[in-house]
């Protein structure tokens, strides 16, 4: 799990772990993302629109989003 969240932000420092075989055993998760921040910048979406600013194939990108 890779979580992007209001306090914890993880995906940058994890995104280069990230290849073909790994990718389909990872997802991205927002367990302690604020309300406000949901509203603003959005939930799953915005790991993927993040993920894909750092590199990573946008249907990688999709499929790790739950």
């Amino acid at each position: 799990m890779i979580r992007e969240g209001t306090v914890a932000k993880d995906l940058i420092n994890l995104v280069p772990a990230i290849n073909e075989k790994k990718s389909r055993r990872c997802l991205f998760v927002t367990d302690d993302r604020h309300l406000d921040d949901i509203v603003s910048e959005g939930s799953i979406d915005h790991n993927v629109r993040l993920s894909l600013e750092t590199g990573v194939q946008p249907i990688t990108a999709i499929q790790m989003g739950p």
